[in-house]
């Protein structure tokens, strides 16, 4: 339903041009950044990678998960539903955005405990017209916040274990950090909150495991689980 609302609403009314040089103005005049992963993952396929890629940008100021996708992706896409490649990519773009609502229902009903409750929070932030704008615009902000809220998410089930008890610690933690490499390699910006939310893993760490073997079982987990997944998408785009 995000999806379709978003993409429905950005071309309503649409012009010339595609659909991600329409995102560009549909709502706000915004800057070229959503055009960047779709230059790199052409580069790519081309095997040609201009230096610098755009304006002053280099291929390795922008993290690689959506280049990563439009790869993976973008060609089948174009085939199966015969799209030209890059609003195929578009699409692609508002596809992985729209997952923000997904990780905002995850976090609501970790706190409340209520999967209705986590509803009604999904669909109260996604009708927020800043959601909108940049679901539409596919730059990899919400990609990343999706993947920090589902960590931080994970974080808070095994901060209550001593409420109620967790059929699998190690696979929280292991889930826990894929998802803050995925976030990493969405957008650089996340660093700043992977920090004290590594902080906080570790307060939950405590209290989820009783020997101190188990905490560092939990942490060593959850790091292989990070650096493993960071160094697998870092080297395969």
């Amino acid at each position: 339903g995000v999806y379709l609302t978003a993409v429905g609403l950005g071309l309503l009314w649409s012009g010339p041009g595609t659909i991600v040089e329409l995102a560009e103005q549909r709502y706000l005049w915004l800057p070229g950044d959503n055009v960047i992963p779709q230059i790199y993952a052409a580069a790519l396929r081309n095997a040609n990678i201009p230096q610098p890629l755009m304006g002053d940008w280099m291929s390795a100021d922008r993290p690689p998960l959506q280049t990563g996708y439009l790869l993976l992706f973008g060609k089948a896409l174009e085939k199966t539903v015969h799209l030209d490649v890059y609003n195929g990519d578009a699409l692609l773009g508002i596809a992985c955005q729209a997952l923000f609502a997904l990780s905002i229902l995850r976090f609501a009903r970790t706190v409340c405990g209520s999967l209705a409750v986590g509803a009604v929070a999904a669909a109260a932030v996604m009708v927020v017209p800043a959601t909108g704008v940049y679901v539409f615009f596919a730059w990899p902000k919400l990609l990343a916040a999706a993947f920090l809220m589902t960590a931080f998410s994970l974080t808070l089930d095994l901060l209550r274990t001593e409420r109620r008890r967790l059929s699998s610690p190690r696979a929280i933690a292991i889930t826990w950090g894929i998802a803050v490499a995925l976030a990493a390699l969405s957008h650089g910006g996340v660093l700043f909150s992977i920090v004290p939310m590594g902080a906080i893993l570790l307060v939950a760490v405590h209290r989820a495991a009783p020997a101190l073997r188990s905490r560092l079982s939990l942490l060593g987990w959850a790091l292989v689980a990070l650096v493993a997944t960071y160094q697998i998408g870092r080297a395969h785009v």
